[in-house]
């Protein structure tokens, strides 16, 4: 399913795994709140590439692909850079951010609730002029709010401010949070403003 955010194109899917069996395999979550702007071990950055969750790569790289091939008709292929488990205890939220370094980022929702934080994105760009609206709605809104479950993966450009919203419940909220860029040539390779991306 996507939803078209503020001229980007938001990708969810529920997946069909077993939540509970990767958070067993989960190690040195990340607090949601801090945005990765503290210094953390380096293996806390890259939990995809850990020997148990290699199947759960495998699984995140065909929803990649489906949303950048198949849907955005990129033509070009993707791999996942930095991906992360994170927590939020009761009461936490997270500030407005982006990724940086990154074309798509995406989450994976691992234990979650209806009271233990939504995924807001808005749009930030200035409106000269603001004109009422009767209702707001996907179309003319400057904020798009999704309520995760367990199981649930979104993928939409990192260039989209989001934030996670406080955890009103009693229980931890734990995710999966990955970025992909493009390998390859990006750009048209004939004019002066292009580059390639290969990535070890």
């Amino acid at each position: 399913m996507i939803d078209v955010l503020f001229g980007d194109v938001l990708y969810r899917n529920k997946l069909d795994i077993d939540t509970q069996a990767i958070l067993k395999n989960m190690n040195e979550p990340l607090k949601s709140q801090i945005n990765l702007k503290e210094n953390h071990k380096e293996s806390a950055l890259y939990v995809l590439e850990e020997k148990q969750h290699k199947e759960l790569k495998k699984i995140i790289n065909n929803e990649i692909q489906q949303y950048a091939n198949n849907i955005m008709k990129y033509d070009a292929d993707f791999k996942i850079t930095t991906s992360w488990f994170t927590v939020t205890d009761t009461m936490e939220k997270s500030q407005y951010h982006q990724h940086k370094n990154s074309f798509i980022s995406g989450v994976l929702y691992l234990n979650v609730n209806e009271h233990s934080g939504s995924i807001t994105f808005e749009d930030f760009r200035d409106e000269q002029i603001k004109v009422p609206c009767t209702e707001y709605n996907i179309l003319n809104g400057n904020a798009y709010t999704v309520q995760p479950v367990n199981g649930l993966i979104l993928l939409f450009p990192s260039k989209v401010w989001h934030v996670v919203n406080q955890n009103q419940s009693e229980q931890k909220r734990h995710s999966l949070a990955f970025n992909v860029m493009p390998v390859g040539t990006v750009g048209v390779p004939t004019a002066d403003s292009h580059m390639r991306i290969k990535l070890i």
